[in-house]
């Protein structure tokens, strides 16, 4: 038995999937209507279960924390699925990925983002895969195991002490993955393009003290930018065809 099938064994995934070149679980891309998609809400994973939120089935469930709290959801996969089942979508853990990183680490954390995903989707969950880059060295990692023309998600939080490591990232994830549309966790970085959802950070949380509810903030919908900058407003019928 290679070292991979031991892997497999230990942390089996159940259901119907197919691994890609580096032997990860491919996400699927999920089949979503402009009525879901457009207007969507956002909440990130502390707040899930927050007494201040109303209705979530027109909610996004993003998991931007840090490690040691991503870390328990692998350990425990199955512990939050309750949970999760009141959102419209959930995406996938964001392990850090970074330049420098130990490319053993990236792989697994990729891994790590990838089985959790496929285990979702396998329960019946709707998943959006995070994606997240190093230097160019992690693209063959980075950018694996999720089907063209999915509904990805994507944060640029940091990405503004070295924005070309992070445009020449973004610009080849797209190559490769041909995102319908690309979910943006943090403020919009000049030289994008593509089709867009834009959520600010302080959208995904609960202020303290306060009885403003900033979790399920209403964002303004789908909008395109061309690789020109020109910014549009899409119609229906451009939208998911």
């Amino acid at each position: 038995m290679t070292e991979q099938e031991k892997y497999f064994v230990i942390r089996p995934i159940f259901g119907e999937y197919n691994l890609d070149k580096n032997d990860f679980p491919i996400i699927k891309k999920e089949s979503v209507s402009f009525d879901e998609i457009n207007n969507l809400k956002i909440v990130n994973y502390q707040n899930r279960n927050n007494k201040k939120l109303k209705s979530t089935n027109k909610s996004l469930l993003t998991m931007f924390c840090y490690d040691d709290i991503l870390n328990r959801i692998w350990n425990n996969p199955l512990k939050d699925i309750v949970s999760f089942q009141k959102f419209k979508f959930i995406t996938t853990p964001d392990f850090s990925i970074y330049p420098k990183m130990n490319s053993n680490d990236i792989k697994h954390n990729v891994y790590m983002n990838r089985w959790l995903g496929v285990t979702y989707q396998t329960l019946g969950l709707k998943v959006f895969p995070t994606i997240q880059w190093g230097d160019e060295s992690t693209y063959g990692y980075c950018f694996s195991a999720v089907e063209k023309e999915s509904i990805v998600v994507i944060s640029t939080l940091g990405c503004k002490k070295d924005i070309n490591t992070f445009l020449n990232g973004f610009n080849e994830m797209k190559k490769i993955i041909e995102p319908k549309i690309i979910i943006v966790y943090g403020d919009m970085i000049k030289g994008m393009s593509g089709k867009f959802i834009n959520f600010k950070y302080e959208e995904a949380f609960i202020k303290k003290n306060q009885n403003e509810q900033i979790s399920l903030w209403n964002n303004n919908g789908i909008f395109e930018i061309s690789e020109k900058g020109e910014i549009k407003w899409e119609a229906e019928e451009l939208l998911l065809t």
